[in-house]
């Protein structure tokens, strides 16, 4: 530990003060912990979801390169659109 941490940090540090009710002084930290770990979960949900979406899309390019399903396009024309208008 750094000489200045030592003298900063000597281990007679006291608790000033009265603490508060165990309910109350617990709740608080708590409820912020489970907000917390609610709001991680979503976003874990949401990248799940993308990751999902991104291997759909590349299953869905590799079968059109391979032939297996043919590439229609409402962007651009191609040329079996084209025969039929």
């Amino acid at each position: 530990m750094p000489e200045k941490m030592r003298d900063e940090h000597s281990g007679d540090e006291k608790i000033s003060g009265t603490v508060p009710a165990r309910g109350s002084y617990h709740c608080f930290p708590k409820k912020m912990l489970a907000r917390k770990q609610e709001e991680l979960r979503a976003s874990i949900k949401e990248l799940e979801d993308s990751i999902s979406y991104i291997g759909w899309k590349q299953n869905f390019y590799d079968e059109v390169l391979s032939g297996k399903r043919p590439y229609v396009s409402n962007l651009i024309r191609t040329a079996e659109k084209t025969k039929n208008n």
